[in-house]
């Protein structure tokens, strides 16, 4: 496995510094998903799951950095149990995901082939995919927010409400409580506008 500083040469490598994601660069919102799932005190592996969890292309994040033939550089650098969270993330439907939580597995977005996974391994891509949304939307509602768009600002407090209510049962306590601390004002400030 790589060390700290050899994985974000690779990200560099991987021109993710100059990708854009989220109003800002892929590197950018990698390492913020990271940091996220290591305060919610994830296990290392799921950490570097959330490093590169977008790597391969997403069925909503187009853009690979480095295609699925070249799975095994990955697993070089983090872990095959860390990569197999990546290439699961990477390729899964995530609606068939979201709405099928009480199964255990992932329909693939590229093919629609089904992959059996552990109950562990669903809890951890739940982990992963509230991180990467948390991320994601903290920074573009905090915007929307100084713009004063309440309505937009409304349509994705729905949305992560929405995930939310799905996984919770999946997920930390410490990441439902970073969704309380950093979100709950938000949804105050639309709920007293009248939106």
């Amino acid at each position: 496995m790589y060390s700290q500083s050899q994985l974000l040469d690779l990200l560099i490598d991987l021109n993710t510094d100059s990708s854009s994601h989220s109003q800002g660069t892929l590197i950018d919102h990698l390492q913020n998903t990271y940091e996220l799932l290591k305060q919610w005190n994830n296990p290392n592996y799921v950490c570097l799951a959330g490093l590169f969890h977008s790597i391969y292309g997403t069925q909503i994040y187009k853009k690979q950095s480095l295609g699925l033939q070249q799975r095994n550089l990955i697993k070089e650098a983090i872990g095959i149990e860390a990569e197999y969270l990546v290439y699961l993330f990477c390729i899964m439907h995530r609606g068939y995901f979201y709405n099928h939580l009480h199964s255990n597995e992932v329909r693939s977005s590229q093919d629609g082939t089904h992959i059996l996974i552990s109950e562990k391994t669903k809890r951890n891509l739940c982990e992963i995919l509230v991180a990467n949304e948390l991320e994601q939307q903290k920074r573009k509602m905090q915007k929307l927010e100084l713009d004063n768009n309440l309505s937009k600002l409304s349509l994705k407090m729905t949305k992560i409400s929405t995930i939310m209510s799905r996984v919770e049962s999946f997920i930390s306590a410490d990441a439902k409580e970073y969704f309380k601390e950093n979100f709950e004002k938000i949804y105050y400030n639309i709920l007293s506008s009248g939106v």
